[in-house]
């Protein structure tokens, strides 16, 4: 994950839960403690999961749950490890994100869904890609060709994830490159 990704993405996600689940530190003590549970069962396992791990994170360091021991507790429950904010890829960023997300609100459907299916906040990224790369007409024509045994015109949207990787990439190769900048230097300078 980019810089840029952290500050922008990541950390208000971050934020919105820590608020939302009043994991905030007010000197030197967690104000939230752990509840018995969490929303529907979904939620519940992995709120559990965030906190068992926390708690774990604290005996380790001989202390009281911080928020920081949350927000990697939370990294635990959703990969089964401890991964740095820094070292996330751009699924794995989606994926916490999406956790950040169902402990902000219990009740936000979309944030369920995406955890139910990792590849949703991928194939949106792909398409939205797409979209900026080509003209629907050039990406229908190239559809045509490329999966006429499962495309059904103009919906290329519904592509397999594995299609719009290729897709993508062939579009891509097929983008006129920029020219390389002119020199600064003057026609006569001999260096």
């Amino acid at each position: 994950m980019t810089p840029a990704q952290t500050k922008r993405f990541y950390f208000p996600a971050w934020r919105r839960a820590q608020q939302a689940q009043n994991w905030v530190m007010r000197k030197g003590r967690l104000q939230a403690g752990r509840k018995q549970r969490y929303g529907p069962d979904l939620h519940d396992q992995l709120y559990q999961a965030a906190w068992d791990a926390a708690e774990r994170l604290a005996a380790a360091n001989h202390r009281a749950v911080t928020d920081t021991d949350l927000r990697h507790g939370s990294h635990i429950a959703a990969f089964g490890r401890d991964i740095s904010s820094k070292d996330l890829n751009n699924p794995q960023a989606d994926r916490i994100v999406c956790l950040f997300r169902l402990f902000t609100d219990p009740d936000d459907l979309q944030a369920v869904l995406d955890w139910q299916n990792p590849d949703a906040s991928q194939r949106r990224r792909y398409i939205a890609s797409l979209k900026s790369l080509a003209p629907l007409a050039y990406i229908d024509a190239i559809c045509r060709d490329m999966f006429a045994h499962i495309y059904q015109s103009p919906r290329w949207e519904d592509l397999p994830l594995s299609a719009l990787v290729s897709l993508r990439r062939k579009i891509a190769a097929r983008l006129p490159r920029s020219p390389e900048p002119e020199s600064q230097q003057p026609a006569d300078c001999p260096f």
